[in-house]
C-alpha cells in the first residue's frame, strides 16, 4: 500500500512539473520588456517583483512607481501600501504595450498582487 501510494505522489509531481515546463515555455514565448506599475495616490509602500535574475524587493518606494525589465519568464508583481488610510492600489503588468496582468485592492495597507502565469 505504501508503494501505490509512493507511486500515485510521485507521478503527481510529474505532473505538476510538466505542467509548469509548458506555462514556462509559454510564457518565454513572448518577446518584449516587461513593464511593472504600481499605482497610488501617493505615499510609499513596498514592491515584490520576479526581475531577470529573479526576485526583487524595494521597500520604502515613493508611488506611483514603474520598472521596466527584460523578458521574465513568469511576470509577478505584488505591492503593498505603508499608510493606514483609505485609497485604492492598482498592480499592474505591460508586455509590449498591453496590460497581461493586473489587480485592485483598498483599504488600510492594502495589497494587490498581480500574476501573468
Amino acid at each position: 500500500m505504501k508503494m501505490i501510494l509512493a507511486t500515485i505522489g510521485f507521478l503527481a509531481v510529474l505532473a505538476f512539473a510538466g505542467c509548469a515546463a509548458l506555462m514556462v515555455g509559454a510564457a518565454g514565448a513572448a518577446s518584449g520588456p516587461v513593464t511593472y506599475r504600481v499605482e497610488v495616490d501617493g505615499g510609499t509602500g513596498s514592491v515584490t517583483y520576479e526581475g531577470p535574475s529573479g526576485q526583487e524587493q524595494h521597500n520604502g518606494v515613493a508611488f506611483p512607481w514603474s520598472a521596466t525589465v527584460e523578458d521574465v519568464a513568469l511576470p509577478v508583481l505584488l505591492a503593498q501600501k505603508d499608510t493606514d488610510g483609505p485609497g485604492e492600489i492598482r498592480c499592474v503588468i505591460e508586455r509590449d504595450g498591453e496590460v497581461i496582468a493586473e489587480s485592485t485592492s483598498s483599504g488600510p495597507y492594502a495589497t494587490c498582487t498581480a500574476s501573468a502565469v
